[in-house]
Order: C-alpha cells, then sequence, then structure tokens
C-alpha cells in the first residue's frame, strides 16, 4: 500500500471536480464534519498565514482550534495540526489504515482523503473550531462540504492554477467565491476590481455580510525589526483599533493579519460568548514566509531569506518586501526552483532584478522544472557566469558557502527542504558547543 506521500505524488494530476465523492465518503462515517465550527479560508496567496495567524488568536482565546492547510513544508502531518501540534505520525497513519479501503470504494482522490481525515481527526479531539484552508480554487475543493461555517475568507486574488481555475481574474475569483455560504459573513482581501466585484456579488446573491480590506478594516506598519523576525502593526477595524506585534515579516502580511482579525471580530459578534483575546496574535509564526534565519557553522555566520513564493503574485509580494528589507539594498544570491506548471517567466520579470548571481536547483517533487529549463529562462536575465546548476538541494546551500546572504524562493517545497538542513546544522552546531 501507497504511503500518503506516494500516494499525492502518484496521482497529481490536477483537480478532479464535484464534491460527491468525498460527501459519500463523509456520510458513511457519521459527516464528522459536522461535529465543529469552522472558518473556511480560499485565495492564490496569503491564506496559509491568514489561517495560522487566526488559529493563533481562537488558540490564545482559550478554544480548542484545529487547522488545516496545504502543502507541507517538512511533513504531511502538518496539514493537520490542533492547537498548534500536528497530528501524531503514528495517528495519522492508523487513521489512513482504518479508512484506505472505504477512500478506495468512494474514489477518493488523495486530497479528498486526507481532507476526510482531517475532519475525523477534529471530531476525535473534539476542537471547538477548526480553521479549514482550501487546496485549490474553493468551488470543488474538498474543503467546501461544510455547510455552516462562522466566516469565509478569501485572500489575495491572482493568476495561478489557470489551466483549472480560468484564465481570467474574474473566472479564478468565482471559483474562489464558492466557499461562501447563505448569510455566512465574508472577509474579502482581493484588491483589484476584476476580482473584488465577482467576490462581492456572490457575497450579495447569498446575502452574506461583506467586509472588505481597505474599506471596512485595514492593517498599517508602525515599525519592523528585521533581524528579530517581527513587526508592529496598527489595526482599524469595524468596532477595534489597536496595535499588535506579529513575529511575520512582510508587507503582505499586513493584508493577511488583518483579514484574520476581521474574521475574529465577525465571529465575535455572532453571540457564540467567543471571548477572543486579541492579543494573543503575538504568539504566531509560520516557516517560510519571508523567514530570516541565521546559521553559524565553523566560526562564520550565515543570513538565509526563505519565501515559498510560486506565482507572480506572490512573488510581487516577495520582491515589493526585499526592496525594504536590509537585504536589498543591493543584488544578492539566490537559489531558485520551481514546478513545472508555474508562469517562470512572469516569476522571473518579478525576481530577476534583485539577482546578482542564482543557483538553480531540482525540487523533490515529480512535477520539478529541470535546471536546464530554468537555465534557459534565466539567461534571459544573467549571464552564463552567474548561474550555477545543483543537483540537490543540499549541494546548493554548498555552492552558495562562500556567501554572507544567500535568499531561497520559488517553491514552498524547495523551501522545506532547504529549512530541514538549517534546522539540521543549527541543532549540530547546538550540539557542539
Amino acid at each position: 500500500m501507497d504511503t500518503l506521500e506516494q500516494w499525492q505524488h502518484r496521482e497529481y494530476t490536477g483537480m478532479k471536480p464535484g464534491l460527491e465523492r468525498v460527501r459519500r465518503f463523509l456520510k458513511r462515517i457519521g459527516n464528522p464534519q459536522e461535529c465543529f465550527k469552522s472558518v473556511h479560508i480560499a485565495g492564490t496567496n496569503g491564506k496559509g498565514s491568514t489561517a495560522r495567524i487566526l488559529s493563533s488568536i481562537l488558540q490564545g482565546s482559550g478554544y480548542k482550534t484545529g487547522l488545516y492547510i496545504s502543502p507541507h513544508l517538512y511533513s504531511i502531518t502538518e496539514r493537520i495540526q490542533v492547537n498548534g501540534l500536528p497530528i501524531g505520525r503514528h495517528e495519522l497513519e492508523t487513521l489512513s489504515c482504518r479508512y484506505r479501503a472505504l477512500a478506495k470504494d468512494c474514489k477518493l482522490t488523495f486530497f479528498e482523503f486526507i481532507t476526510g481525515l482531517a475532519f475525523i481527526y477534529f471530531s476525535a479531539m473534539d476542537v471547538d473550531i477548526a480553521v479549514l484552508e482550501t487546496g485549490l480554487g474553493g468551488r470543488f475543493d474538498a474543503t467546501n462540504v461544510i455547510t455552516n461555517p462562522l466566516a469565509s475568507i478569501i485572500t489575495d486574488v491572482d493568476y495561478d492554477h489557470r489551466h483549472i481555475l480560468g484564465d481570467t481574474l474574474a473566472e479564478i475569483a468565482g471559483e474562489k467565491a464558492g466557499i461562501i455560504k447563505n448569510g455566512c459573513p465574508v472577509i474579502s482581501g482581493a484588491g483589484r476590481p476584476a476580482a473584488s466585484n465577482v467576490i462581492r456579488r456572490e457575497a450579495r446573491t447569498k446575502d452574506a455580510p461583506f467586509f472588505e480590506l481597505g474599506r471596512d478594516f485595514n492593517a498599517k506598519p508602525i515599525r519592523t525589526a528585521w533581524t528579530r523576525r517581527c513587526q508592529v502593526i496598527r489595526y482599524d477595524g469595524t468596532k477595534r483599533h489597536f496595535s499588535f506585534r506579529l513575529p511575520l515579516l512582510g508587507n503582505f502580511q499586513l493584508r493577511n493579519s488583518a483579514m484574520a482579525i476581521a474574521a475574529a471580530e465577525q465571529i465575535n459578534l455572532q453571540g457564540l460568548n467567543l471571548n477572543i483575546d486579541f492579543g494573543n496574535i503575538s504568539t504566531t509564526g509560520w516557516n517560510g514566509r519571508f523567514d530570516v534565519r541565521l546559521v553559524s557553522s565553523g566560526g562564520k555566520k550565515r543570513t538565509f531569506i526563505l519565501d515559498g513564493a510560486h506565482n507572480p503574485g506572490a512573488m510581487r509580494a516577495f520582491t515589493g518586501t526585499w526592496k525594504q528589507s536590509p537585504w536589498g539594498k543591493r543584488k544578492q544570491t539566490f537559489i531558485f526552483g520551481m514546478l513545472q506548471d508555474k508562469d517562470a517567466p512572469a516569476i522571473l520579470r518579478h525576481l530577476a532584478p534583485a539577482v546578482s548571481n542564482v543557483i538553480l536547483t531540482p525540487v523533490s517533487s515529480p512535477r520539478t522544472m529541470t535546471t536546464g529549463r530554468l537555465y534557459k529562462l534565466w539567461r534571459r536575465w544573467l549571464p552564463h557566469e552567474n548561474i550555477q546548476l545543483a543537483t540537490s538541494a543540499a549541494e546548493a546551500i554548498r555552492l552558495a558557502s562562500a556567501q554572507r546572504v544567500t535568499a531561497i524562493t520559488g517553491s514552498l517545497y524547495l523551501v522545506g527542504e532547504i529549512l530541514k538542513i538549517i534546522d539540521f546544522t543549527n541543532a549540530t552546531q547546538a550540539a557542539g558547543s
């Protein structure tokens, strides 16, 4: 029997439309998704950070909180969390074995199955609220079997997965807006009119209260401590106005934190007696999103900046923050890898002006773009002598060993690989000191 990781890699062909399969599976095991309250999050970029920030607010307020995200950085267990702790590997394997035959009978995809396992686990753990991030799109996403969420959040909408979601922002936004439910408050961070108008119209159709970033709530930067990996932000909402510390860097986190807080405000107004402590935002952390890591090895100190930007919108957000950071004052060495179904030319248009030298590496996925293909793309921006090819993330790190500052981007899979190496190096150094 395949492991979950093998199933995931073997099966990838894109989304299979329809919710009938996962609904049939869940009905046969008692509809565990109906045993807890939920918040549903869709969007092209920012939904993972928004989900993590909101779950931190809820957990810090004393509520047993489930969190379902994708993809993962280190381990597939990260996708299913309760109060910030991933499901144990043994627990996940036990659940997988118990329900694999039924999943096969219902013809579930990998994502439908792992979503079903998350619902089963959250129900068994008796969570109060689960924060659910869609995997792709919204309308046909397996998470969309929930019927009565406390709030729906739609983050930034940009171009990605166009072969599945559509070629225009309006079409993509329409798929994201498929998570909106009758009467359920909608928090929107889709700034561009082509997307926001679609979401607003769907909310009106569903008689759902609509709250928009920049109109009904906002967040502004106060100060940033780059090496401490945190920033202080001012939030202005419908009812609350306050400043808070967020241990996440990047202008894009202003938007994400604002949407999370706005959703918490709406949850607080629904008569559920949720005494939410918004001050607990300061406990939030999220790996791989403008993630600054310091490594000391052999008496040498190195700085790594890791960001999983993998589409044009995310890369635009990353480079915007990069230019403001102390490391973006001059061009730097980058380690870069990406999946073959991404819009590489558009991504490079944002990134290349910040790069002095690039080290290209494959990503640990069957969908990786080859370094040969990446080389041809980068040659439009850099001369041959400024481009190096690596066979792995570990070799890319070695090739960059002379650099005091190295940035890594292009894929969350690549960021996860390099974070494992960095964490191991730091742990080894600490053990030897």
